[in-house]
């Protein structure tokens, strides 16, 4: 049996705990439909470079899907922004508040790791403290 990626494990919690796209997936994929505009690319051509269906990204601009952090990057990456640029200012729900801060901040410095490497190392930890947490990635 293949070991389930880290996307994979936060879908499977997603289902599990019945979260849903909200006021906060809304707000990112505002974000990111403003940098598209703003590039002058339509649906297509962002989809045609992140290798997503045109539909995929609508949902996704209109917050009807979340967006994993690892796609969100590849967004960031093809449209030419900063992640700072489609998070800033974002609020979280109040019960979220300094989960999705820690979040932020992960995202962001990891965001400015340019080497593979310390992707990889970063990646590695992560995973070796998950699996010793109880809760579900």
């Amino acid at each position: 049996m293949r070991a389930r990626t880290i996307t994979e494990q936060a879908a499977a919690a997603d289902r599990a705990t019945g979260r849903r796209a909200g006021q906060l997936d809304a707000e990112i994929g505002a974000r990111i439909r403003a940098a598209r505009l703003s590039a002058g690319l339509s649906l297509e051509g962002l989809s045609s470079r992140v290798d997503l269906s045109i539909q995929q990204l609508h949902k996704y601009e209109m917050g009807t899907n979340r967006i994993a952090v690892a796609r969100l990057l590849d967004l960031c990456d093809a449209l030419d922004v900063d992640l700072g640029t489609i998070l800033q200012s974002v609020k979280a729900p109040d019960n979220e508040g300094l989960r999705a801060q820690e979040l932020v901040t992960l995202v962001t410095r990891f965001s400015a790791l340019r080497e593979q490497a310390s992707r990889k190392k970063v990646l590695d930890l992560v995973n070796f403290l998950a699996g010793f947490d109880g809760e579900a990635p």
